[in-house]
């Protein structure tokens, strides 16, 4: 069930059209383009304070947080004004939230499988979101031909993320259900040593 809610394809969508749909904000072209890159800062530092926070709080709280708000902030870019300093920091936060959850994400996933077949759960897992990640880029070329409101295109790109918030939870109660405790990676391992 991890594969269902897979990031890559929201990942892929906002890196391949924010630079562009940014650019329709009025900014010049080159601030345009180092705000819309606050997207990868941001989610490099997502990616290790989720990780620090996965292992304090726990994955499935950690990114069903991340989930919504990054749901939020991804639906705010298009409707925060022409502030570069606003837009970046907006689009930090989506990164922070997006491209961290994302990986942590595939993090959760390793600790789903059991050990013998772990390797093969998260490489179906990736596979599946690399299929859907050609709808994202897609989707949003249909959207700028159709001349959406800059806004409107925001908010679509925010519901996968606020679905696949409530997809960790369900997942987190079928867990729960089965009694099988999600296992650190490598634990498996040491303990059959």
């Amino acid at each position: 069930m991890a594969h269902l809610f897979h990031e890559h394809d929201r990942a892929n969508l906002l890196n391949n059209w924010l630079p562009t749909l940014v650019d329709t904000t009025g900014l010049p072209h080159q601030q345009a383009l180092r705000v819309a890159s606050m997207l990868q800062l941001g989610g490099v530092i997502g990616v290790v304070s989720m990780g620090m926070l996965s292992d304090r709080f726990g994955f499935f709280r950690v990114l069903a947080a991340a989930f919504v708000v990054g749901g939020i902030f991804v639906g705010m870019v298009g409707s925060v004004g022409t502030s570069a300093y606003v837009l970046a920091g907006t689009i930090a936060v989506a990164g922070f939230c997006n491209v961290g959850a994302q990986i942590t994400n595939a993090a959760m996933a390793a600790t789903l499988y059991p050990t013998n077949i772990r390797s093969t759960g998260v490489n179906w897992a990736h596979g599946v979101a690399r299929v859907l990640s050609m709808i994202g880029p897609y989707l949003g070329g249909t959207l700028q031909e159709q001349h959406w409101p800059l806004q409107d295109i925001f908010v679509i790109f925010a519901v996968p993320l606020l679905c696949a918030s409530g997809l960790i939870l369900v997942l987190n109660a079928v867990v729960k259900s089965a009694a099988v405790p999600a296992e650190p990676v490598g634990v498996a391992a040491v303990k059959g040593s």
